[in-house]
């Protein structure tokens, strides 16, 4: 409970000095002192004017044992302020060698949606964007480029501790008359993250090449919906990467060649492709969706899950659901110590290239996967080249017939039947507590095959079960029973004290209010 209580003090003590600050490309002015009633102009000018007070390194390029000094001191934006966003353009976002000890959120006003051109933050640390409409579409003149970097550089340095949630993100915001060269000419990258421990949630992609592109390690993926790609939906390059809740759809082929995937990793070593290992990657509770009109006359024949390049070295796969026209469902080759378990894959259309399968084979080099496991799946086919080393198969089931499995197989409802074949014929070891869904399994004391667990409406998981959380968590140190009496007096004092002894600080910028 101390523990606790230091560190609720820590954060409180954090929101007592915070300041925020506004915004208005409409109303504001850069004379402005970023007040709500005399606000600063656009994002961009309050970049440029050299109103955020950060740290940077004290030599470039960034060499390791370099040290942080203040940057912009006395600026009044500084570490754990919030800029309110009003609607309007804002021009371009770009930081780099901007370093905060907390986070600096950049917010949209509550009805406003703030409009950026693109963000590029390189060599930088805790940044928070939140409810931004960012796409090349907003700026005056169209030019087709990435719309969010977030980097580590040889020159500005390391970048870790970056957060883009609940944005709209986007090449065009209607590609429904485009043709082929329009996507050619229009669509480009949305996310590059080279950055480590970055987190994109709750976001929405649109109409781009390559949606979400991850290299950094320790990224944390979650709860986006890319809609419209003619690239790649995911490519998760980095160590440790969590990738989980994603809605993947709509992909489009404009003839170049390209094999589009709705998530796909390679590993790069010395000798350059496929002469590395991508480690400890996570890919739970996605849906992959080759296209959502079957005669649309660009639809491609993505590829589920590729990851043709390995190493592959502890991956978990599991509660995926795979909606494609393509043998390749779910494919690694040249996997070590990786689990495919509760996925739903499936080929909902006729003739070649198909049906889907999960498989484990030989990396490139000829050399043979070892000690996986393929558990509790539902796929058209599962595929284990002869020759693999420990590779475990079980509770699999084959399916040939949708409609003798889920609830509505044309619209991509992949639940199940009550009475399929797939409901209590699993195995409970290495399943996941939790089904695509999040709804706790299993329900009838055996595991579901694939990606949900068949439950009566209400049921939320089993008794003492993590049903409706996130799949489990650690003991942190904090009690999570009652608080005793004396505790949220405690915490009250402990601020006031601190507002006594230190009151917040006016940061507005010079001017009046």
């Amino acid at each position: 409970m101390r523990t606790c209580l230091l560190f609720l003090a820590a954060i409180f003590s954090s929101a007592l000095f915070a300041a925020d600050f506004y915004v208005d490309p409409v109303n504001g002015s850069a004379g402005g002192n970023g007040s709500a009633a005399n606000p600063w102009l656009t994002l961009q000018q309050v970049v440029t004017d050299n109103l955020i007070e950060s740290q940077d390194w004290n030599a470039h390029p960034y060499t390791a044992g370099a040290t942080l000094q203040p940057k912009n001191a006395g600026a009044p934006v500084s570490a754990g302020d919030t800029i309110w966003l009003l609607a309007g353009y804002h021009g371009q976002l770009v930081l780099n060698g901007y370093y905060n000890a907390q986070p600096i959120t950049i917010r949209a006003q509550a009805g406003h949606t703030p409009q950026l051109s693109r963000v590029s933050i390189i060599g930088a640390q805790n940044w928070v964007l939140d409810g931004l409409s960012i796409s090349t579409d907003h700026a005056p003149v169209f030019v087709n480029q990435t719309i969010v970097t977030l980097r580590n550089d040889g020159f500005w340095g390391p970048a870790s501790d970056l957060t883009v949630r609940n944005c709209d993100v986007f090449c065009g915001d209607d590609s429904s008359t485009w043709t082929a060269q329009d996507w050619i000419d229009n669509a480009g990258t949305a996310f590059d993250v080279r950055s480590d421990d970055t987190v994109l949630a709750n976001n929405t992609v649109r109409n781009t090449r390559y949606a979400i592109a991850c290299s950094g390690a320790n990224n944390h993926v979650h709860d986006n919906v890319i809609d419209g790609f003619s690239g790649d939906g995911i490519r998760g390059l980095g160590n440790y990467g969590v990738y989980e809740y994603n809605a993947v759809k709509n992909a489009i082929d404009v003839g170049d060649g390209h094999h589009d995937d709705g998530f796909q990793s390679w590993s790069v070593g010395p000798g350059g492709v496929g002469t590395g290992s991508v480690v400890g990657v996570v890919l739970r509770g996605n849906i992959f969706i080759n296209h959502e009109n079957p005669s649309h006359p660009m639809r491609t024949t993505t590829q589920g899950v590729g990851c043709f390049d390995g190493w592959f070295d502890d991956w978990v796969i599991e509660n995926n659901v795979v909606i494609t026209d393509h043998w390749h469902g779910i494919t690694l080759l040249g996997a070590r110590n990786c689990r495919i378990v509760n996925n739903t894959v499936i080929d909902l259309y006729t003739g070649t290239p198909g049906p889907s399968w999960i498989q484990i084979g030989f990396h490139k080099d000829g050399t043979p996967s070892e000690d996986c496991v393929i558990r509790n799946n539902l796929s058209n086919t599962i595929s284990i080249p002869a020759g693999q080393t420990n590779i475990v198969s079980d509770h699999n089931i084959l399916v040939t017939d949708p409609t003798l499995f889920f609830v509505d197989p044309s619209t991509y409802d992949m639940r199940l039947l009550p009475a399929c074949a797939a409901v209590d014929t699993g195995s409970n070891t290495l399943m996941p507590s939790l089904d695509a869904d999040k709804i706790g399994r299993p329900y009838n004391g055996v595991a579901d095959v694939g990606a949900y667990e068949w439950h009566p409406i209400g049921w939320t998981g089993p008794t003492g079960g993590s049903g409706g959380g996130d799949g489990g968590g650690s003991d942190s140190g904090c009690s999570t029973g009652t608080p005793s009496g004396w505790f949220w007096p405690a915490i009250l004092a402990l601020c006031a004290s601190l507002l006594a002894t230190h009151p917040k600080p006016r940061k507005h910028a010079a001017g009046s209010e």
